[in-house]
């Protein structure tokens, strides 16, 4: 990194865990981000089971053919010289997102009581509006025109 890029983002990865025990060790050394991957494969495994068309989705989900999970800015979102927001509703935010068309809010970063990133996925509350923040991130999921679109 260049000296000026130096500290403007903190060292913060995402950890996979196979053990729900992992996640005590994972906190003593810092780190705060995890993903159970063991979960994230039951979870599928159950939701395909309970309904079989569901493995459709995320096979078309999963192949990054058709769609992508992105991890942004909210400012890539807003019209040229539109300022970022300080407050924002969820339901705003999703609005202003779709309106780049064929992407939609999925999540958004937000401070935990600790300073650690939490990510909140689809909130009940969609309408009471946030602190924003240059560092907040949005996680969406875009869709690619294909050649029959």
């Amino acid at each position: 990194l260049s000296d000026d890029k130096k500290g403007k983002y903190a060292f913060d990865p995402v950890v996979e865990m196979c053990e729900d025990s992992t996640r005590e060790h994972l906190k003593l050394c810092g780190f705060t981000n995890f993903v159970h991957s063991s979960s994230l494969v039951s979870q599928a495994l159950a939701a395909v089971t309970e309904e079989p068309k569901v493995n459709a989705i995320y096979a078309d989900l999963m192949s990054g053919l058709e769609h992508s999970f992105d991890i942004r800015d909210f400012s890539d979102f807003l019209p040229i010289m539109e300022e970022l927001p300080t407050s924002i509703s969820f339901g705003e935010a999703a609005w202003k997102i779709s309106l780049t068309g064929n992407t939609s809010l999925l999540a958004w970063s937000k401070r935990g009581e600790t300073g650690e990133v939490e990510w909140e996925m689809n909130p009940t509350d969609k309408v009471s509006p946030r602190e924003w923040t240059p560092e907040d991130r949005v996680v969406v999921l875009r869709r690619f025109a294909t050649l029959e679109d």
